[in-house]
């Protein structure tokens, strides 16, 4: 057994003339749309859509109970071929308010600031001025940081931040550097020699490589 729900009853309404008109609504003129009829006929009849002048066949609905959908768009009818005895009754969304006009009565109310506490308001005065007076002590100490840290910077070299020192610049191809008092020794050099050799102790005579720090000395 099949149970046919019809829902409220003054819901439904019966159809007296002889078509349907449907209107687009303003938000949604000249968009299609889907259209949903609910249909509860006597009869089973033919049903024609009217757009305009234009009339086309929309479909067979048999007796009873049935649902009918389809997209359109902008204004158009929709009418049933019926005998006249026929009753037909039908439920549809199309052309439902969706909000109505009130009648000025409202219910809610408007919230109204309190007034706070000067007590509260003047601790959060007071705590907004501290806060400003440690940022500009922060950004004081930031600022000499940097420029000590700028200061050191400067003081060093380019080169893994070694001091710069003077050093003594060589000549290529001089050697070991000779001894300031390389000429005594020469001379007692020179006279030792003479002494042992027999010579007049010239010091033309004497051995380079006797000499401590001379060139062949250091070869």
């Amino acid at each position: 057994m099949s149970t046919i729900k019809l829902g409220n009853l003054a819901d439904w309404r019966v159809l007296e003339g002889k078509s349907l008109a449907f209107r687009a609504p303003p938000f949604d003129a000249g968009k299609p749309r889907k259209v949903r009829i609910d249909l509860n006929s006597e009869y089973g009849c033919n049903w024609y859509i009217l757009a305009g002048k234009e009339e086309r066949f929309l479909a067979v609905i048999p007796a009873g109970l049935q649902t009918l959908e389809f997209v359109f768009e902008g204004d158009f009818n929709i009418m049933p071929v019926r005998p006249d005895e026929c009753e037909i009754q039908y439920w549809t969304s199309e052309g439902e308010e969706y909000w109505t006009e009130g009648d000025g009565e409202t219910f809610s109310t408007i919230y109204e600031r309190q007034p706070r506490n000067e007590a509260l308001e003047y601790i959060m005065f007071q705590a907004s001025q501290n806060q400003l007076r440690r940022d500009k002590a922060h950004a004081a100490e930031l600022e000499a940081m940097r420029a000590e840290i700028g200061a050191i910077n400067e003081r060093q070299s380019r080169i893994h931040g070694e001091q710069v020192e003077e050093r003594e610049e060589r000549k290529p191809g001089t050697g070991q550097k000779r001894p300031a008092n390389a000429a005594g020794l020469v001379q007692r050099k020179a006279g030792e020699t003479g002494g042992k050799n027999g010579s007049d102790g010239d010091p033309d005579d004497i051995d380079p490589r006797q000499v401590p720090g001379s060139d062949e000395d250091a070869g």
